[in-house]
């Protein structure tokens, strides 16, 4: 028997607002909750933007050339961490994690031909720029000052020499070849052995030092060089104090980028776009500590190369923050020295192999000779 409920038209009137009142409510807490989800979202949303923009602000580079104009801050460092999972190398310069690579010199090793002998690492490695026909220049250096010549004050462990040496015509390259299995110490690189390619050739020289043959110092100089090994090896030995961060050599100052294309010191602005370049050590010779070594071997790649080697080594090591320290113990000519300044000079430039001869019996004669003072204890 169905029920049927009798109220009156003032009972179901008073319910229906009541409804609505009640309907109204709801609506107005749904839709209160569902504003402050939404902003919060919005909030979240912008802050990763802002994040976002940030990082790609920290990661602005020079037109595609390696030169990073912003690196992060700390908290953008851990930001990163966080949220793309990167890990930093430890010794690895901030701006290297987020730069371009440029080039790879590793492209330019002869993976066919054996590399130097540095089974023992040397206190100083010397390495050479040659040209392949210059037989007569490197046999000579080899008989002079590349030999270890007092077992009392320098042996196998304290210097090391090698020459560096690129691709010419197939006849001279079968002859560096057995020239190098011959004297192990050719370091043969995988380009055209040319003025034009010197950055190639030196900073191939650079990477293998610091992958091959970690000594504490490296000097780079050219095969018409006397370097006197004696008293270099001795003034690092006993006299010098500054173990890292070094780069020392005869300063370059104001050098204007040459822009004349029949030039051989030509360098285009797309290779390099600043009108001069910073001070740098003359490619005669300069002296790096190995951390220096180490960090220009890894800096190399994001610095696009050009044809002038010395002056894009004094834009790594500007790159880097490492300072040029200058020093007259590096002759640019061999001109006009008497015997008694070779007791000073660690480099004279311009020799020609017989002349080789001339600097080594002037150094050995020199130290018996001729009066030491303070001088000789100092860079400057």
């Amino acid at each position: 028997m169905p029920i049927h409920l009798n109220m009156s038209p003032i009972l179901l009137r008073i319910l229906r607002i009541l409804f609505m009142k009640l309907l109204g409510t709801t609506s107005v807490l749904v839709a209160t909750g569902f504003s402050i989800s939404l902003l919060l979202l919005l909030a979240v949303i912008d802050t990763e933007i802002f994040q976002d923009d940030r990082f790609r602000m920290s990661i602005d580079l020079d037109n595609g050339h390696g030169i990073s104009r912003t690196l992060p801050t700390l908290d953008d460092r851990v930001a990163v961490i966080g949220r793309h999972k990167l890990q930093w190398e430890q010794g690895t310069d901030a701006a290297e994690q987020f730069m371009k690579p440029e080039w790879d010199v590793k492209q330019y090793v002869d993976v066919f031909s054996p590399g130097p002998d540095c089974s023992v690492n040397p206190l100083l490695l010397l390495i050479v720029t040659s040209a392949p026909e210059n037989i007569k220049r490197r046999t000579a250096i080899r008989n002079t000052w590349a030999r270890y010549r007092d077992p009392k004050v320098l042996n196998t462990t304290h210097f090391k020499t090698v020459f560096l040496i690129g691709k010419t015509s197939p006849m001279l390259n079968e002859q560096i070849e057995a020239e190098s299995e011959k004297h192990k110490d050719i370091l043969i690189g995988d380009y055209v052995d040319s003025y034009r390619n010197l950055t190639y050739k030196v900073q191939h020289g650079m990477t293998w030092a610091a992958e091959s043959c970690r000594s504490q110092f490296v000097l780079k100089t050219d095969d018409d060089c006397f370097v006197n090994t004696k008293i270099l090896v001795e003034f690092l030995m006993r006299y010098n104090h500054q173990m890292t961060n070094l780069y020392v050599g005869h300063k370059m100052r104001s050098q204007e980028v040459v822009r004349d294309p029949d030039s051989k010191w030509y360098v285009s602005w797309k290779d390099y776009p600043r009108d001069s370049y910073p001070p740098y050590a003359s490619g005669i010779g300069y002296l790096l500590s190995s951390d220096v070594v180490q960090r220009v071997a890894r800096r190399t790649l994001f610095h696009h190369p050009f044809p002038v080697e010395d002056a894009y080594m004094g834009v790594l090591a500007e790159d880097l923050g490492v300072g040029l320290r200058d020093t007259p113990r590096f002759a640019l000519f061999s001109t006009k020295w008497t015997m008694c300044n070779y007791l000073y000079f660690f480099v004279v430039h311009d020799l020609t192999p017989e002349q080789q001869y001339v600097c080594l019996r002037y150094a050995d004669e020199s130290e018996s000779t001729c009066q030491k003072s303070k001088d000789l204890e100092l860079w400057e």
